[in-house]
Order: C-alpha cells, then sequence, then structure tokens
C-alpha cells in the first residue's frame, strides 16, 4: 500500500525506473512508505485509502483492519535507502530515511520567522530567514519578551499561593468568629446542664432531629456534632476536621 500524496511534492526518486516492482504498490505504482500486506490481496485495491472490514461476531459488527504491517527488515531497508532528490533545493542522493532531516535543513523550503509567536507574519525560504532577522524587530525584542514572559509565570504562581492562603485564612477566621458564637463558647460536651441543652434527645426517642451547622448550613443528626453552645449553634464534626485534622488541636480548642 503506497501512502506518497503528501510528500510527493516535495522530492522526485532517483532512477525510479530502477526500483525493484516489489517494492511499489499494485496500483499507483510508486514505492512503498508504510507497507502493510493486505489479507485478500497483494496490495490495497482501493489504494491510499484505509479499508475497513467488518466481522461479525456473537450478533455484533466489530470493526477490523484488513492490513497487517509489514516489518521485514530485508524490505524496510531496501525502501529506507531509496535515493531521492528534492525538487526545491535539487539536492540529490538523499536516502529516503533521511528526508525528514533534510526538510529541516533544506535551503528552499518555506518557513516561518522564530517570532511568530510575536505576530511576526513573515515567511519566505530558509536561506532568507537569516536576512530577515537581523532587521525583524519581533525577533530582536523576544529574549527581553520571553524574559517577561517567565518573570509573569513566577509572579502568577505567588499569586495563587497567596490567594490559596488567603482563601485558607479566611476560612479559619471564619470558624473561629462560629466557634466563639457571639460569648458563647462552643464546647465538644455540654456547658450546661444536661436537661437544659437543647442538643440532648437521648429521651427523645420518637422524633429524628437535625440540627443546622453553622459553617457548612447542612443539617446533621446529633451523632455528627463535634462542637455545640447548649442554647446556641453547633458545628458539625466534618467541618471541624477539614479545618483541624490534629486531633490534639481540636480538644485543645474546645477545652
Amino acid at each position: 500500500m503506497s501512502d506518497n500524496k503528501s510528500t510527493s511534492s516535495d522530492y522526485e526518486y532517483v532512477n525510479e525506473n530502477g526500483i525493484d516492482i516489489e517494492l511499489k504498490c499494485a496500483i499507483c505504482i510508486q514505492p512503498f512508505l508504510l507497507p502493510t500486506w493486505f489479507i485478500r490481496a497483494r496490495t490495497c485495491p482501493t489504494c491510499r485509502q484505509y479499508a475497513i472490514s467488518y466481522v461479525k461476531r456473537n450478533n455484533r459488527l466489530v470493526q477490523t483492519s484488513p492490513y497487517v504491517a509489514i516489518n521485514t527488515r530485508i524490505v524496510t531497508n531496501q525502501l529506507d535507502h531509496l535515493l531521492i532528490r528534492c525538487l526545491l533545493c535539487d539536492e540529490t542522493n538523499i536516502q529516503r530515511r533521511h528526508w525528514q532531516i533534510h526538510q529541516k535543513r533544506c535551503a528552499k523550503r518555506t518557513v516561518i520567522c522564530p517570532a511568530a509567536d510575536l505576530k511576526c507574519s513573515w515567511e519566505g525560504t530558509r536561506e532568507a530567514l537569516l536576512a530577515h532577522l537581523s532587521t525583524c524587530t519581533y525577533y530582536q525584542m523576544q529574549p527581553a519578551i520571553n524574559e517577561l514572559r517567565k518573570e509573569l509565570t513566577t509572579v502568577q504562581a505567588v499569586q495563587n499561593e497567596l490567594k490559596t492562603s488567603v482563601t485558607m485564612l479566611e476560612k479559619k477566621i471564619e470558624f473561629l468568629l462560629k466557634f466563639i458564637n457571639h460569648g458563647q463558647i462552643m464546647m465538644t460536651s455540654c456547658s450546661e446542664s444536661e436537661n437544659d441543652c437543647k442538643y440532648n434527645i437521648i429521651n427523645d426517642l420518637h422524633h429524628v432531629w437535625r440540627f443546622l451547622c453553622s459553617i457548612c448550613n447542612e443539617y446533621v443528626s446529633r451523632d455528627q456534632i463535634q462542637l455545640h453552645a447548649c442554647s446556641g449553634n453547633c458545628i458539625c464534626r466534618s467541618c471541624v476536621y477539614s479545618q483541624y485534622s490534629n486531633h490534639r488541636q481540636i480538644n485543645e480548642l474546645s477545652s
């Protein structure tokens, strides 16, 4: 199977008529690039197109490839060593395996300015690039702009860290204000007689009580409450642990 469509306009083969016919697609008569073997024929009958066969398995259509890659070294080596001529710069006797290397240094190949990311719209041959760079304002400013970009990236990273720290501090301040509870500091146990505590529901078995957490504003059951003021508000266990993962800190907070 031949797939020369994307590169045939850039190079031609040296002594193409002398290339072994077994190294060419039987349809387009071009040397293979990525040789494959069609399971029902010597080459692909729909040259340059990737055919799909559908095989019925277990009452389902399964998509499969009708091609098998040819990895035989004697074949791939012969293809890699085919000699080509660049149609842009006329350099000849280039081994096909080195074509991509040649493209990167071909003097006649069209390139863009290295400062294209700065909106320089110039494009021309590689051999004309040096002259362009000597007068290109974008290119001359590129080192300074790149340095500024690095500094900006660093500043943004620091800024993001500061934002994260500020957010964490704001949450801690909010937590402490809720904890102080307008002077009625919350505790892990009752500060008043259990009979006077609004959270004492041990004797009430006929009602499922739910209490509003002052931090997350979610209703929680009594066993989920970590801190409370007997006549005031409460904070659920999840909110306490999100601020103080250390159990010793939690005990110190409520002692």
